[in-house]
């Protein structure tokens, strides 16, 4: 009984171990993945918006058309 508790037990330190070790690049590909996420939705705002402008001022150069 305790040599079973005993081997989780190591298992788990080893697993911990472990996930703490990688942790920082987990945490590093996360804040890449949200920046780029945050980058890619300003972008399309951006397009969005110029779009509409180019549009608008297309429209008034060339004036209402009958």
């Amino acid at each position: 009984m305790y040599f079973i508790k005993t081997i989780i037990s190591i298992f788990t330190l080893y697993t911990l171990a472990t996930a703490q070790l990688g942790d920082p690049e987990l945490v590093a590909r996360n804040e890449y993945r949200v920046a780029r996420e945050n980058y890619l939705a300003a972008r399309d705002e951006y397009l969005a918006v110029r779009n509409e402008y180019f549009g608008k001022r297309d429209l008034e150069l060339r004036g209402p058309t009958l």
